[in-house]
């Protein structure tokens, strides 16, 4: 008993004159051992919430709050072109088109140059897929003839087969007539045979 109070497990006879308010809620289990639980369990002893529990609010007035305002800088580029630029010398060919591309993108109106390169591009798509339509409609038209050409092969391959069939039919039905004959004929000849036998 001594060692259960070091451990701090107490017998079950204790439990019951100890009063609630100074201890733990002790339970007997099945075999009879002690559990603990928390003093305030929330499922089985529920606490009221208490006046000073309240939702935190912003003391701050509305008049000291920092406004967040967000603004985004837009900008207009402009095209400048200008037809006598002889005295500039081309620094290559990708770099000229890499900045005429970088000025299309990010100007706000896109220009003549811009309009130009979309309908050369679409000009361009557009005759690849006229060449690729005309070879697609090349070979559907040799499909098509292939089609017509192994249909009328196939109908007069059914005409041959319907043909051997009939064919069959009546080479069987000659050799079970046959088959009949001789066995008339061996049936007449071991009767002859035994007929001869017998004289």
């Amino acid at each position: 008993m001594v060692e259960q109070k070091k451990r701090g497990v107490l017998a079950p006879a204790q439990v019951s004159k100890l009063s609630i308010q100074n201890v733990n809620v002790m339970q007997n289990s099945v075999h009879s051992s002690i559990s603990r639980k928390r003093k305030n369990d929330e499922n089985t002893n529920p606490m009221p919430a208490l006046s000073r529990d309240i939702i935190y609010e912003d003391q701050a007035p509305a008049s000291k709050r920092s406004k967040v305002s967000s603004t985004v800088d837009c900008g207009v580029q402009t095209d400048n072109l200008c037809c006598g630029d002889a005295t500039k010398t081309s620094s290559g060919p990708s770099k000229q088109s890499a900045q005429d591309v970088l000025d299309m993108l990010t100007s706000a109106k896109p220009g003549e140059r811009y309009w130009e390169m979309v309908a050369s591009e679409r000009k361009a798509a557009l005759a690849v897929s006229l060449a690729e339509n005309k070879q697609l409609h090349a070979r559907n038209s040799e499909l098509q003839l292939q089609v017509h050409s192994m249909s009328s092969r196939i109908e007069v391959l059914q005409s041959d087969n319907a043909m051997l069939e009939e064919m069959l039919g009546e080479a069987r039905k000659l050799a079970e007539l046959v088959q009949a004959a001789t066995d008339e004929d061996q049936e007449n000849l071991q009767d002859i045979n035994q007929e001869v036998e017998d004289l």
